[in-house]
């Protein structure tokens, strides 16, 4: 499993830019897989906690049913504007569930008060991109854990 401090060791200048457009708006989208293989897209509040980047996610969801079933998920930071320039970051990996109960509570205590009956899950990281765009042209800076900087 690469950790979100995995991660950030292995590639520092992607990881900051990640966590600034995570942290700014202070909400990203998930992606996930519904039952039927069509993707479903949420707001949720990731946060960086103790190496990780974890989500808190309602009990009774549909998200949680779907990383039940398949937990591939896509991490994108919210695109406020169509001005030029702008740029996302996308993390893709897979949602694993907290066990560890001083993480789930930090966790808990940093997004919903009092907390309702929720999950929590971290995101094992296979694959970051910061997309930027200026003047019409792109530019991609990427990380995969098979293949480190791209």
């Amino acid at each position: 499993m690469v950790c979100w401090a995995d991660f950030e060791a292995a590639s520092p200048e992607l990881a900051a830019l990640g966590r600034d457009r995570i942290e700014q708006p202070g909400f990203a989208l998930l992606g996930t897989i519904r039952r039927d293989g069509t993707p479903r897209i949420s707001p949720v509040e990731p946060r960086f906690v103790e190496g990780e980047v974890a989500i808190n996610i309602l009990g009774d969801s549909l998200k949680v049913l779907d990383i039940d079933r398949d937990p591939r998920i896509a991490l994108h930071s919210a695109v406020l504007s169509s001005a030029d320039p702008a740029d996302e970051f996308n993390l893709r990996g897979r949602a694993i569930e907290a066990t560890d109960p001083e993480l789930r509570e930090a966790v808990a205590d940093l997004t919903w008060h009092p907390p309702p009956p929720s999950r929590v899950f971290v995101v094992d990281v296979e694959s970051a991109a910061f997309v930027a765009w200026s003047k019409g042209e792109r530019t991609v800076t990427s990380w995969s854990a098979d293949r480190g900087r791209g």
